[in-house]
């Protein structure tokens, strides 16, 4: 899920069911592509898989659908 308050995008653990930042900064608002720890993000909103589950973030604040590739 796009935190936009945070900057980052999250998922929760079923097992622990704990979030869990997935990637970005939390807290520290940009545009940088990088891994989980250095890429930042403007106010993600939404985002999909597709069909080969590649991810697509609707990076709201910085007016761009960015490709994520989370390892």
């Amino acid at each position: 899920m796009g935190d936009s308050g945070n900057d980052c995008i999250r998922m929760i653990n079923t097992k622990t069911m704990m979030v869990e930042t997935v990637i970005g900064i939390p807290g520290q608002r940009g545009f940088k592509d990088g891994n989980r720890d250095e890429a930042l993000f403007d106010q993600p909103h939404g985002l999909v898989v597709d069909s080969d589950d590649v991810v697509y973030v609707s990076d709201w604040g910085n007016n761009r659908l960015r490709r994520v590739a989370i390892e």
